[in-house]
């Protein structure tokens, strides 16, 4: 199955896994955790963990007899690198899984639950020790781009259509929390995109209005000279445009140039590197260049300029040469 879904145009790493419970016994104390039996080889490729080992290695190859265990696991059971540990449970046939096996290496995610409550050994072992055969519980998959994650599933679909008991689920709906906060994030990221346009259009706006009523008595004697109202307001039309339009290039200059250079050196932030670290997370933040992006913001400034040069122009267009002349 692994290599049969491995071949999918858009996959972009597939690994196997086993997954039990069972206890973790030391010579001092006794805890039940979840086994993961997994594949070395494909699991670096998929998951954090392999890159989060602190101590020691992660698993060496597929069938070695070693265990990986958290941090907070480790202390909870009083052992360090080397030191054995016996797990005991039950395996798929009902009988006694009882066996040994050393530590080799210690991770930190970052996270409690995980970092206290889950093993990892080899998938080998696993299937060895827990009388699985060559079976496995799951297959974990990655695309190439989360925009073909449908069509993919509905392949993976048809492709096990004539096993009943193998179901497809993407990530969304194994983890449905994880989903509603990109959700809550996205929503109050555009929030606080609003909240700017409408402080910029505001600024707009102002900047636009005190340029007609601080030269109302100029517009005043345009008028009384001859001057018509339509050409007046296409003055005010022309000046405000031109003014958005060079600000735009400007802001898309200064903006391309800060991409460039950050894209290529990244950009950090001081005193998140520990931080970061625990989340297997690069301290350095490498921006890409997107024309949605890019543009986006240009264009909802045009709209804005649009918006904020309509009253001006209607004032311009009520003015009366005598008052407007008196006007201070």
């Amino acid at each position: 199955t692994v290599k049969l879904l491995s071949g999918l145009p858009g996959v972009e790493g597939i690994t196997a896994r086993a997954i039990s419970f069972g206890i973790l016994s030391s010579d001092e104390k006794v805890v039940g955790v979840q086994i993961l039996g997994v594949d070395p080889i494909g699991e670096a490729n998929l998951s954090t963990i392999p890159r989060l080992v602190r101590r020691g290695h992660y698993l060496s190859s597929a069938s070695a007899q070693e265990i990986v265990i958290g941090e907070s696991l480790a202390r909870r059971l009083a052992v360090e690198l080397g030191d054995d540990i016996t797990l005991l449970g039950q395996g798929r046939d009902g009988s006694l899984v009882a066996t040994i096996f050393p530590v080799v290496g210690i991770f930190e995610s970052g996270l409690p639950d995980i970092d206290r409550n889950i093993a990892h050994i080899t998938l080998g072992a696993f299937q060895e020790e827990f009388s699985m055969g060559g079976d496995i519980h799951s297959v974990v998959i990655t695309v190439k781009e989360l925009s073909t994650i449908d069509t993919i599933q509905s392949e993976i679909t048809q492709l096990i259509k004539d096993r009943s008991q193998l179901v497809v689920l993407r990530w969304d709906e194994l983890m449905p929390g994880i989903k509603q906060s990109i959700q809550l994030d996205m929503a109050a990221g555009w929030l606080f995109y609003l909240s700017l346009i409408c402080i910029v259009s505001f600024c707009v706006l102002n900047t636009f209005l005190m340029s007609v009523l601080e030269r109302t008595r100029e517009f005043g004697v345009m008028l009384a000279l001859g001057a018509r109202p339509r050409g007046l307001g296409g003055l005010i039309i022309v000046e405000s445009f031109s003014l958005t339009v060079l600000g735009i290039v400007l802001g898309l200059l200064l903006g391309g140039l800060a991409l460039s250079y950050f894209g290529i050196y990244g950009f950090r932030v001081p005193g998140s590197e520990d931080i970061l670290r625990q989340w297997n997370i690069n301290d350095a933040v490498y921006p890409r260049f997107s024309l949605r992006a890019m543009l986006s913001g240009p264009i909802i400034m045009l709209v804005t300029t649009i918006i904020a040069i309509a009253f001006p122009v209607w004032r311009v267009l009520k003015l009366e040469p005598v008052p407007a002349m008196r006007s201070v």
